[in-house]
């Protein structure tokens, strides 16, 4: 019997065994595909590119990542970090540049320092919805636990990040040092050029995100309230798209944001204080300037209307941000002034009148021992963060034809009812009834006497101004 062919076959098959063990593309393809369906790309198509060249901005893969990250979710984002998450930033960037084929288009989240960003427009037709220019960022990476061809180093690692959104205040094509962080698709390891770019081996890292996060530690940029913001771990760059939903109705474009200043209320670091003291900013400067007190430190004593527990539905906020519920306060502060808004109406832009304006106070907790029903009716204290105006529908706004009311919208960490006289608010009661029955008495007697009428208005609240900034207002 011929063995011949036997010996063939096992030979041939053996060799299919070796090249299939020691093959990377193939290892990886069986075991690590799913931390790279975000990108959704095939591992064909995520094996094709090429490590250690130049890196080129122009290259298409860069925007269509970026549209992809436009639309996706933090709920998203969260579930793909888990492959990452167990590891240090430095283990994930060290392991990244190592087998940059495995980990091509996962998804990380690393800290660094931003030293420049610059625009990068976009070529070809443009329409609505296209990304007509990114971002490109220099960030610098500085870990004692990393390590450049096994020796540990304690320069800055340099990578590149191309991202669609930077913050608003951050300067282009000039020197930076800011705090950020991102979570980017892990792109390509590539020949560094410049002298902002090299490492120590000559290699980065480059990286595709939707945003940047921002947590300035000085005034370089931000103003103090958003340091101190930020040293309460919350990422002052949402603020603007907080900014951008001024006086609209609460959505989810914001809500991110929402939860997470909601949270910061109680989250005060002891040891980041930021190094200037923010001013607490009045009711008179929310409702003139609200767009520029956006996330400003405020206070409020007021009536309280309502109060009501919210339960947050979301299943996926109440375990991703550990909150499941918050309550709301319908404060109403006394206006002797009545204010004149510009506001829709269904025939058109029109002045509206109000002698009451309700400020809305969204409370992480309320005291031990309380209730929300002890809160109603009450002279109540809470401090916290101008979060925006926000615009809401009444039955009253409805039966008027408005498009909707507007309140100012104050999150805090709890609330403080204030201790009331009650034998002294009964004697105030009977002394504003008779009080009223006088002012009766006098309209009567002065009606006879117009050229004697007094013209003089109260201010309320450190004067509130007549008109109420609606910056964005439908």
């Amino acid at each position: 019997m011929n063995s011949k062919p036997t010996t063939a076959i096992v030979f041939l098959l053996c060799v299919f065994w070796l090249s299939a063990d020691t093959s990377p593309a193939f290892a990886i393809q069986a075991q690590n595909d799913a931390p790279r369906e975000l990108s959704g790309l095939s591992s064909s198509e995520a094996f094709q590119f090429k490590d250690d060249l130049p890196l080129d901005p122009s290259a298409p893969i860069i925007k269509k990542m970026l549209y992809r990250l436009r639309k996706t979710s933090p709920a998203t984002i969260d579930r793909f970090l888990k492959y990452t998450r167990s590891k240090t930033a430095s283990q994930a960037w060290q392991d990244a540049a190592a087998d940059p084929i495995g980990y091509r288009f996962w998804l990380l989240r690393v800290p660094g320092r931003l030293k420049r960003t610059t625009a990068v427009p976009t070529a070809g037709p443009q329409t609505a919805d296209s990304i007509k220019k990114f971002y490109r960022c220099d960030i610098s990476f500085s870990d004692m636990s990393l390590t450049v061809s096994g020796q540990p180093t304690a320069s800055p690692i340099n990578c590149t990040v191309f991202c669609r959104r930077i913050p608003k205040k951050l300067p282009l094509d000039t020197g930076l040092d800011e705090p950020i962080r991102f979570n980017g698709l892990f792109f390509c390891r590539y020949q560094a050029t410049a002298v902002n770019e090299t490492s120590d081996d000559g290699k980065s890292l480059a990286f595709i995100a939707d945003r940047l996060e921002w947590y300035p530690e000085t005034s370089a940029h931000a103003d103090a309230s958003e340091t101190d913001l930020a040293s309460r771990l919350f990422d002052v760059a949402q603020l603007d798209e907080v900014r951008r939903q001024n006086a609209q109705s609460l959505s989810h474009a914001d809500s991110e944001a929402f939860y997470r200043m909601l949270i910061a209320t109680e989250n005060k670091l002891p040891d980041a204080a930021p190094a200037t003291e923010a001013k607490r900013v009045s009711l008179k400067q929310i409702v003139a300037k609200s767009q520029s007190n956006i996330g400003a430190p405020t206070s409020i004593t007021a009536y309280c209307r309502s109060c009501n527990r919210v339960n947050i539905e979301n299943p996926d906020v109440q375990k991703r941000l550990g909150i499941e519920e918050y309550y709301q306060l319908m404060l109403f502060p006394n206006l002797d002034q009545k204010i004149v808004l510009n506001e829709m109406t269904d025939q058109g832009p029109s002045k509206v009148t109000y002698d009451r304006f309700p400020v809305t106070v969204c409370c992480r907790q309320l005291p031990a021992g309380f209730a929300p029903k002890d809160f109603e009716g009450e002279k109540v204290r809470a401090e916290g963060f101008f979060f925006r105006i926000w615009k809401f529908d009444s039955e009253i706004t409805q039966e008027a034809g408005l498009s909707g009311s507007i309140s100012p919208l104050i999150l805090a960490n709890s609330a403080t009812v204030l201790p009331s006289n009650k034998l002294l608010e009964q004697f105030l009661t009977w002394a504003v009834l008779i009080g009223l029955a006088a002012v009766m008495l006098a309209i009567g007697y002065f009606r006879f006497f117009p050229g004697r009428r007094s013209t003089t208005e109260t201010s309320i609240l450190e004067s509130l101004p007549e008109r109420i900034d609606t910056t964005g207002l439908d």
